[in-house]
């Protein structure tokens, strides 16, 4: 029974999924009815529910739905993390296997140059005695002849630049090879320098400078009127020689119709070889080492105005047909 005056309210007594599903508070007001207050953090569970479900109801369902997502995406988090894993280990044993085939490359081309080098020595003693052959018939004794400063191999491809700019010491060689542009060439060898610690480069391509003097003192002052190429191959003809499969006698047709390729064979020379200051080289030679540079060394020969060779380029493989 309610006191005197006062009205009884009998509030329905919810189940228990009732209050599962509405998270509510409810407080009694001042004129005794009732208002429902959500919890702070409900809004936000709303926006959750609506974001990864797509729709505003939130009960049971929706809650198991969303925790089967992140279960889903953390799986997917955890195999990628694994992926992940395999793929660091799989790059540092190609890493490794890099640098093993490296160190063997390196190996191979310190190995190489040395026998170039002592190729080189057994060919320059073989030239002197051809030349005391022919100079003293009369003599039964042989005295090798003293080397030249240019017979000693550059420390460096900008080494070369610089001996080709130096008349002093390396006059002889300048009477019949001239560089096309002295301080472009530089700039090439210092690129070429940095990818060749070991010099080898260096050595090969001076080489090739001493085989062009050899090859153009034979056409002035021994008559001789081949190319470079039928010199290589002349067993007749004295001077310093390579094997003929270094030196490329032309180009492709595709590379010599090609604008672009063209334009990266065309170097400067003086006018009175050619009116407009620049000319297209063809000719080059490659060194053997078959490495990612490829370097070539261009030149052109003038037989009839200046008697020299002018050599245009010194550097990495330009753009060829097998480049991307």
């Amino acid at each position: 029974m309610s006191p005197a005056g006062e009205t009884a309210v009998t509030l329905p007594i919810a189940t228990e999924s009732e209050r599962e599903q509405k998270p509510a508070v409810e407080e009694a007001a001042e004129n005794g009815s009732f208002v429902v207050k959500q919890p702070s953090w409900f809004d936000k569970l709303r926006v959750l529910v609506s974001r990864f479900l797509g729709r505003e109801e939130i009960n049971e369902s929706a809650l198991d739905e969303i925790a089967a997502k992140f279960e889903r995406v953390e799986a997917t988090a955890s195999t990628a993390t694994a992926k992940a894993q395999e793929l660091q280990t799989e790059r540092e044993r190609l890493e490794d296997e890099l640098a093993t085939l490296r160190e063997q490359l390196e190996s191979e081309q310190y190995e190489r140059a040395v026998a170039d080098i002592s190729r080189r020595e057994a060919e320059a003693k073989v030239r002197s005695l051809e030349h005391w052959r022919s100079l003293r018939l009369d003599k039964y004794e042989y005295v090798e002849e003293h080397p030249a400063p240019w017979e000693s191999d550059p420390a460096s491809v900008s080494d070369i630049v610089e001996r080709l700019t130096d008349s002093e010491n390396y006059g002889e060689i300048l009477r019949y090879v001239q560089l096309s542009d002295p301080d472009k060439a530089l700039d090439d060898a210092v690129l070429l320098d940095g990818k060749d610690s070991m010099g080898v480069y260096a050595s090969a391509f001076w080489e090739y400078v001493l085989v062009i003097h050899d090859y153009m003192k034979a056409r002035v002052e021994q008559g001789f009127s081949g190319n470079l190429h039928n010199y290589l191959n002349a067993p007749d003809v004295i001077g310093r020689k390579i094997p003929a499969q270094r030196h490329k006698a032309n180009e492709s047709e595709t590379v010599q119709t090609n604008s672009k390729m063209r334009r990266e064979r065309t170097f400067t020379v003086p006018r009175e070889v050619s009116p407009d200051g620049k000319i297209f080289m063809s000719a080059h030679f490659a060194p053997t080492h078959r490495d990612q540079n490829a370097p070539r060394m261009y030149y052109y020969v003038d037989a009839t105005t200046t008697k020299k060779a002018y050599i245009g380029y010194i550097g990495v493989h330009l753009t060829n047909t097998k480049t991307s």
